[in-house]
């Protein structure tokens, strides 16, 4: 018997119906990195209205990482706007008028609030972001950094610092996040949040090879569907590049010992970015790149070279030749030339390796459970 299709009618005309007419990832926020990018498989970028929460040891790059794409967000969106919660009260050193002229933040599209009182963050986003939507202004994402710096509610009315309060920040982050994730998600904002790490106790998470953990409550990471460890690489490779240049600026070598064996400043260093979980695509996927002090992120032919090397958009079936678009270059370094150089190759190269992720989820997505294949 055929479904009535006149009530099958009233069910969608319900709050909250779920209709499958269009992409739900057809809008996303990316980075000034192709790799970062590429560790979101399937969609490369954080898809609009959708959570990713950045963990990683202190100083290794996650707020650095935030204003990247801030910047991004900016360069791509006109009208995008992004409102930060800076809990670590760095805001004022760490993002200065050098910083968004350096990463791309346009200050007019841009708001950051020094606060961690759980209802100076929750309640404006609860109320004030559907509300200035309504009105007009396009609400990209809204960052938390950092999530561990948010007082939790019973501490902040405690007397002593000597009052415990077992569960108060985890109960907190609960309610707090439980109140804006329908916001955020049918407003399409993103929400983009930094963590601590801690170390990993659990001795069969150890045995699996998990020496650290996100130190956030289980809510906070139910509130995520993309879960990133941030890291500086620090082995060899995270300080030269692919040319096995040294990221040194032999123009200062200070020795205070009187010896003349100073060995300059380090100008720049590698992240690397680990997809550790995802809701929405493969996880295990990384991510490195060059991030130089004094430019933001460079070397980018690098890891467009690499991504088509590994994803073999990049021929390199003969040893020392490499082959894309109908042309072969002759050695490493000149293909990275031609990649650096080049634009049509440098957009060309990476085009190709995304196309291989997204027509995989296109097709993916357009299968019905007609065309999928019958169980063994």
């Amino acid at each position: 018997m055929p479904v009535n299709k006149k009530l099958m009618a009233q069910l969608f005309k319900l709050d909250g119906a779920v209709a499958d007419e269009h992409d739900p990832f057809a809008s996303v926020i990316e980075s000034p990195s192709p790799s970062f990018n590429y560790t979101f498989d399937n969609t490369w970028g954080l898809p609009d209205g959708y959570g990713l929460l950045i963990g990683g040891e202190p100083k290794g790059g996650k707020s650095i990482l935030v204003s990247a794409i801030i910047g991004q967000i900016h360069r791509d969106d006109p009208e995008g706007v992004v409102i930060k919660y800076n809990t670590e009260m760095r805001e004022k050193a760490q993002v200065t008028p050098a910083q968004k002229k350096l990463w791309g933040i346009d200050p007019s599209r841009y708001v950051a609030y020094e606060v961690n009182e759980p209802a100076l963050i929750f309640d404006p986003i609860e109320k004030e972001v559907p509300r200035l939507i309504q009105e007009g202004l396009k609400i990209r994402a809204v960052v938390i950094d950092s999530v561990n710096d948010i007082q939790g509610r019973r501490s902040m009315n405690a007397d002593s610092v000597m009052v415990q309060q077992i569960g108060d920040e985890a109960k907190t982050l609960q309610d707090g996040f439980r109140r804006i994730k329908g916001v955020l998600r049918r407003n399409n904002v993103s929400l983009i949040m930094t963590c601590q790490i801690r170390a990993e106790m659990d001795v069969a998470e150890q045995m699996r090879g998990n020496k650290i953990r996100l130190a956030v409550p289980w809510y906070v990471k139910h509130s995520a569907e993309y879960f990133m460890l941030v890291e500086r690489l620090r082995t060899k490779a995270g300080r030269t590049d692919l040319e096995g240049n040294e990221f040194v600026d032999d123009s200062t070598k200070v020795d205070m010992s009187g010896q003349n064996k100073g060995e300059g400043d380090e100008n720049a260093h590698k992240i690397r970015v680990t997809m550790k979980d995802s809701s929405l695509g493969r996880p295990g996927r990384q991510g490195v790149f060059t991030l130089d002090h004094d430019k933001g992120i460079v070397n980018k032919h690098e890891e467009v070279f690499l991504l088509g090397v590994g994803t073999h958009v990049i021929d390199t079936e003969k040893q020392g030749q490499f082959k894309w678009g109908g042309r072969q270059w002759t050695g490493k370094v000149s293909m990275l030339n031609a990649i650096r150089d080049e634009k049509d190759v440098y957009q060309g190269i990476l085009r190709d390796c995304k196309l291989l992720d997204l027509n995989r989820r296109k097709d993916d997505f357009a299968k019905t459970p007609d065309e999928e294949s019958p169980a063994e």
